[in-house]
């Protein structure tokens, strides 16, 4: 008799835990991804279209200089999220690996194996049952139940794959606005009232980093996606 769990049999409650956790976590950093390129930055970019300098000449140039209080908002914000998504990122990859090794070394069909099904059918001449039994190969179908820890791989991979882009792709352009950030609030804090930054660099990194943001942001909603796909297929 075969050991392997068949699509009724309930799995270990970690399992169910961590399919949900991860889950809700790609969730999570989809959304934040999302609202950073399409609400956080472009509300910052915002200050520049508002803005309009009374004077020309050294009057551009104040304390309440667009780019600069916009590129210390950023680090702000970034300062904040950025330990808090990174274990986020951690904790949902994990738990997909998780159920995909799990599911990966109990399949619930294994190629070659042979399942047993029955089936009654009543005669006219009788009012017992005419019951057969019949025994069918599995062929371990890729998208079937048997493979679906490929979903949750594929999930944590994408999650996984957030780490390398942040820190390969977007690296200068983040290196490039905190450092600004950094600088203007330590002048600040020594009480400086001239806070200035490049008007065009800054708009233009904030820019570029609203754009590589959005492929973040799909990485975590594909992945996100994958995940419910394989919750609903071992939900069946």
């Amino acid at each position: 008799m075969s050991t392997y769990p068949s699509s009724g049999t309930l799995l270990p409650p970690a399992i169910r835990f961590a399919k949900i956790l991860g889950t809700l976590g790609a969730g999570a950093l989809a959304g934040t991804y999302l609202t950073h390129s399409s609400h956080t930055v472009p509300a910052l970019e915002s200050t520049k279209r508002s803005s309009t300098p009374a004077t020309t000449g050294a009057a551009n140039v104040s304390t309440q200089q667009p780019a600069s209080q916009a590129v210390k908002i950023f680090h702000r914000i970034h300062r904040s999220s950025h330990k808090v998504l990174l274990n986020l990122i951690l904790a949902s990859a994990g738990s997909y690996s998780y159920v995909a090794y799990y599911l990966y070394s109990h399949p619930f069909t294994r190629p070659g194996e042979h399942i047993s099904s029955a089936s009654a059918r009543f005669s006219g001449s009788s009012y017992l049952p005419e019951t057969s039994v019949h025994r069918e190969e599995t062929g371990g179908e890729f998208f079937g139940m048997a493979g679906t820890w490929m979903f949750f791989a594929t999930s944590a991979t994408l999650l996984m794959g957030i780490i390398p882009y942040s820190k390969i792709v977007m690296k200068k352009i983040n290196h490039r606005l905190n450092a600004a950030g950094e600088s203007l609030e330590a002048e600040e804090r020594r009480g400086m009232g001239l806070q200035v930054v490049d008007e065009q660099s800054t708009w233009r990194d904030l820019d570029q980093w609203r754009k590589k943001n959005w492929t973040r942001a799909a990485m975590a909603g594909v992945a996100g996606i994958l995940g419910g796909m394989g919750v609903a297929k071992l939900s069946i």
